[in-house]
């Protein structure tokens, strides 16, 4: 039993590392895009913002990190077994879908109602809206798949990109080290005290280690690709002002600040800034034109 809750306790803790690590870089990225242009850049950038990402998240949201960190290390198999199963259910053209739904539709219910939350955009939510992790993994999930809708599009060619760069990481290992050791005499020589009798082995070797170093580096540009387009999700919603019930004002207008009254310069102002890069704003609104003509 000790051994088992010992396993179980190191499990949660990787997760929980795991949890912080995705918080404070969806922190840092978010701090990034909120800061408006002025003049075609962004000025008045915060520095340490990773050491301040850490801190914020061990002093105001550790408890919603380890709750996230728990509920993955313990819905993760459940979650990538059901999950194509709802995704093919959903799909009610097709036969399959239309099977599936009336199969197990208690298991797609559960999936979408609560399995469906525990991903890493819970996290951004969080680093955005300082909100507890429930709130903030359903609001994610609802922003993410309602929202924007091309940014689930974008998300697709972000991870074909990230996979040709993971190839490309594996490759150059591969080359580079297949072009050492042929080449260099103290490898390719049998009388070399560091004779490599098999080049190709080692090469392997070499693509292998040089993937699991792109795969750090692919994990830290996939969180920040996804805050970021996450980011633009929000600021759309916050646009459209979609929390009406929350900050309306006795006129039945909307302000953030209502209990200081209203101020229409104020709010012309923010209609005016723009936080989203202009290539993502024009990427995003071709991507929106392709498909409402589609």
């Amino acid at each position: 039993c000790a051994l088992a809750f010992s396993g179980f306790m190191f499990l949660w803790i990787l997760e929980l590392c795991h949890a912080c690590s995705h918080y404070t870089l969806a922190w840092t990225t978010q701090m990034w895009y909120f800061t408006p242009y002025v003049e075609g850049a962004k000025v008045d950038r915060k520095p340490c913002l990773v050491f301040a990402g850490y801190m914020n998240a061990l002093r105001y949201h550790l408890g919603s990190l380890a709750l996230g960190g728990l509920c993955s290390l313990l819905f993760r198999i459940p979650r990538y077994l059901l999950g194509p199963l709802a995704t093919a259910a959903g799909n009610k053209k097709h036969a399959l879908g239309r099977s599936l739904s009336l199969m197990c539709p208690c298991c797609i219910k559960w999936y979408w109602d609560f399995l469906a939350k525990l991903k890493q955009t819970s996290y951004m939510d969080i680093a955005i809206t300082s909100s507890n992790y429930w709130p903030a993994a359903g609001r994610a999930l609802d922003v993410i798949t309602n929202e924007v809708p091309s940014v689930s599009v974008l998300n697709g060619a972000q991870f074909v990109f990230q996979i040709a760069l993971l190839g490309l990481t594996c490759y150059t290992g591969f080359f580079a080290t297949w072009i050492m050791t042929v080449n260099i005499s103290i490898f390719s020589l049998p009388q070399s005290a560091f004779y490599i009798e098999d080049p190709k082995l080692v090469a392997v070797i070499a693509a292998v280690l040089s993937g699991l170093v792109g795969v750090s580096f692919m994990l830290v540009f996939d969180t920040v690709g996804d805050t970021i387009l996450y980011c633009y999700a929000s600021e759309q919603r916050r646009r459209r002002k979609v929390d009406t019930l929350r900050y309306k004002d006795d006129d039945g207008t909307v302000g953030y600040f209502s209990c200081f009254g209203r101020n229409t310069s104020d709010e012309d102002e923010e209609r005016r800034i723009r936080y989203a890069p202009q290539r993502l704003r024009e990427l995003i609104e071709t991507q929106d034109d392709s498909g409402s003509d589609s």
